[in-house]
């Protein structure tokens, strides 16, 4: 049996102007898991 982990990393320093993109990307691959690097609280909310 040939199964994959999808593994995402995603720095959300300095890119909120970015997210709806990123999230698009995100949907787009379907990774089995997201490991979101420095997340501020005014990241936190546009997430």
């Amino acid at each position: 049996m040939n199964e994959q982990l999808r593994v995402m990393t995603w720095n959300t320093a300095k890119r909120l102007k970015h997210t709806f993109g990123q999230v698009e990307l995100i949907h787009k691959f379907s990774p089995d898991i997201i490991a979101l690097q420095e997340i501020i609280p005014s990241t936190e909310q546009k997430l």
